[in-house]
């Protein structure tokens, strides 16, 4: 009987050291990183959503999301506030917000969810765009700002992935 717990206490400190940590791996600092210029983000929905616009810090958490996670990715964003520079050679990309649902109720669903479209696109001058169109909803937090904020944070992480790919 001894023998029995022995060989599964053996078996379970076994399976648990080959689990990985949930922390991700510090950035590779022999890199190096490369400069995105971030355009202004824009919501291109209906005027109906004013009071999502005012009331949540959707564009602001996209933002912070952006700067924060892009060390992951070697990258480097610089918020520009004009439109286009056309003599730039940096990177540039724009952001969209195509469609924004603060509130929508779904079959058999307890309470609402949130979902928005975000079409990014990646220039440099004398290069063709690449793009992607990304949805991404939520139905975790209660309030209607808090999921489209968390919305925002993985939109953030999604576009530095996708970046990364992409240069």
């Amino acid at each position: 009987m001894k023998a029995i717990y022995l060989i599964i206490l053996l078996v379970f400190t076994a399976s648990c050291a080959n689990k990985q940590s949930g922390t991700t791996p510090p950035p590779n600092s022999n890199l190096i990183t490369t400069n995105i210029v971030l355009q202004p983000i824009k919501i291109t929905e209906a005027d109906s959503l004013e009071k999502v616009k005012k009331e949540c810090t959707v564009i602001d958490t996209l933002n912070h999301s952006l700067k924060s996670n892009s060390e992951d990715y070697n990258l480097n964003f610089i918020i520009s506030d004009d439109v286009s520079n056309p003599l730039n050679k940096e990177w540039t990309v724009d952001i969209k917000i195509t469609e924004l649902v603060s509130h929508q109720w779904k079959f058999m669903s307890v309470r609402p969810s949130s979902v928005a479209t975000f079409e990014i696109s990646l220039h440099r001058q004398g290069e063709s765009s690449r793009n992607v169109v990304k949805t991404i909803g939520s139905g975790v937090a209660l309030g209607a700002c808090d999921r489209l904020e968390k919305i925002a944070t993985a939109a953030g992480i999604f576009t530095n992935k996708w970046i990364s790919k992409q240069i």
